[in-house]
């Protein structure tokens, strides 16, 4: 009988998913450490966007946000490789927050 970590690593490698579980764990991560790190009022304002390649993209409304982020990079980014025993997160990269329109 197989173990279900091994059919769920089969399911999601026949549905060629791991890259994007493998992802979704590290936003995960990355924002729990976030939590920790940063400000309360300050998680309100950002949100973790993807992972791909090494380089974790993080929404930010101005770019007061986003040095603030680049200025703990290095607490932050060794936080979430500890938390995922991998060094998997080389850098954080920064997208502006799309306006909403007013009516």
């Amino acid at each position: 009988m197989d173990k279900i970590s091994g059919l769920t690593k089969k399911s999601f490698e026949n549905r060629n998913l791991t890259g994007a579980a493998h992802a979704a764990l590290v936003c995960f991560v990355a924002k729990k450490c976030l939590e920790e790190i940063l400000k309360k009022s300050f998680l309100k304002e950002i949100e973790i966007v993807s992972f791909r390649d090494g380089i974790l993209f993080i929404s930010t409304p101005n770019s007061t946000y986003s040095q603030e982020i680049k200025l703990k990079e290095g607490e932050i980014l060794k936080k979430i490789n500890l938390e995922l025993k991998k060094d998997l997160v080389e850098k954080i990269k920064f997208k502006a927050k799309k306006l909403q329109a007013t009516s």
